[in-house]
């Protein structure tokens, strides 16, 4: 193995449980073999699916047409509406006619018509906006304390894995903090894990499986299980924790950040539980945060307190942490670990009375925006005695670090 694949000697495969070798290698294009079976790892991305499409993109590799099994995974990997658009647009794509070639402006992949592949994400749409405002929602400032606390906690070449990871995110964030972290994303839909890997956080390692199977991992391996945004996601709830449980190390670390409290109605509930249900999922050792109370305490006094419950069967969402480790009864001056260099998040405008958010209504659930004018701007540009404002311009997320290719990734997703 390269140095490049290196990182798949960790990996097990979920069914047969045996290790992974390479067995054809083209540029980041790999045919990794275990006992029972073979899997493609595309762009560096490896895949733990069965399904025909990926045997086709086997044979892809092997005939050194990697660009075609790329697109193969990308197209079929979705789901069954959107392969019936798909086909759809095959289709139109043999009529002339106005009404077709709106049809396919709309909704061919860019892989029909020959177009460049960042065209993709303009099928995604939704996916894509609901990534655009990922930095200012709800659910990611009631995660960024969490991650500065798994960064703290994680030493050296601990392995930290990120469940339901999404396009990273938390893996970049993560990063950011300590570099030194061995980072894996275990997402369902290719398309993510491929955003991931090219324009959010590259240093991470990324396997596009299913949360509702074995988790690809040996026992006692991972030092942080860490999921956001997704377990409400996943059917087969108490196998996984029963996984991400044994995948941990002594005194390792489980954190489930944002997820659905069942008594309050939310966007794309899932299979959400009550807090008492949670407790009971979990066990009676795990500690249930309020989601309002982890963004108040970040937001006000710069510090994470895991010493007691502070959920409630009302709050909307919820935060659970379980561990054997005995931990600080609060993590303070997390600011100190804030990446830079920062810029102003995009997803905000700045205007002669301040800032304004840019970010549709469906996306103001977290606290009012500060009253910032022009002219406090322009102190924190020039003097170095405005450190109190600069901070709470961090913590409010209007001052952010960004991913290396945030505007090029934030031009997919505006391209019409």
């Amino acid at each position: 193995m390269t140095a490049h694949t290196s990182w798949l000697q960790k990996i097990r495969c979920p069914d047969c449980q045996t290790h992974l070798t390479i067995t054809f290698s083209q540029d980041t294009f790999h045919i990794a073999t275990c006992s029972c079976s073979e899997y493609p790892v595309i762009d560096n991305i490896l895949i733990l699916k069965k399904q025909q499409y990926i045997k086709k993109s086997i044979k892809d590799i092997r005939q050194k047409k990697t660009r075609t099994a790329l697109l193969r995974v990308i197209e079929l990997g979705a789901s069954a509406p959107r392969r019936a658009l798909v086909k759809a647009t095959r289709v139109a794509s043999r009529i002339t006619d106005p009404f077709f070639d709106r049809l396919r402006e709309i909704i061919a992949p860019p892989y029909i018509n020959n177009q460049p592949l960042s065209k993709a994400i303009a099928v995604w749409k939704d996916w894509g906006t609901y990534n655009q405002y990922r930095l200012i929602s709800h659910s990611w400032n009631a995660a960024v304390p969490l991650l500065h606390f798994i960064a703290r906690e994680t030493k050296k070449t601990d392995t930290v894995i990120d469940l339901g990871c999404g396009w990273g995110y938390s893996l970049w964030y993560i990063h950011n903090i300590n570099s030194t972290a061995n980072l894996f994303g275990i997402d369902a839909h290719f398309v993510n894990l491929y955003f991931a890997k090219k324009y959010i956080c590259p240093q991470a390692n990324y396997i596009c499986t299913d949360a509702n199977q074995t988790l690809p991992l040996a026992t006692n391996s991972v030092k942080t299980a860490y999921s956001s945004d997704a377990f409400h996601y996943v059917k087969k709830q108490e196998e996984l924790v029963k996984e991400m449980k044994r995948v941990l190390s002594p005194g390792g670390l489980l954190i489930v950040s944002h997820i659905h409290n069942k008594r309050v109605n939310n966007p794309g509930q899932g299979f959400a539980h009550t807090l008492k249900e949670y407790e009971k999922l979990f066990g009676n050792k795990s500690i249930i945060l309020s989601e309002d109370k982890l963004i108040k305490d970040y937001a006000e006094h710069n510090l994470l307190d895991v010493t007691r419950q502070t959920a409630s069967e009302n709050n909307k969402a919820f935060a659970i942490i379980l561990t054997k480790k005995k931990l600080l009864a609060k993590y303070k001056d997390l600011l100190q670990h804030v990446h830079y260099p920062l810029s102003i998040n995009p997803l905000w405008h700045f205007t002669r009375d301040g800032f304004e958010r840019k970010t549709p209504q469906i996306y103001l659930q977290d606290t009012e925006a500060p009253q910032i004018t022009t002219k406090t701007f322009e102190k924190i540009r020039l003097s170095k005695t405005t450190k109190n404002i600069f901070f709470k311009l961090v913590q409010k997320g209007i001052l952010i670090s960004t991913p290396k290719n945030f505007d090029l990734y934030k031009n997919f997703i505006q391209e019409k």
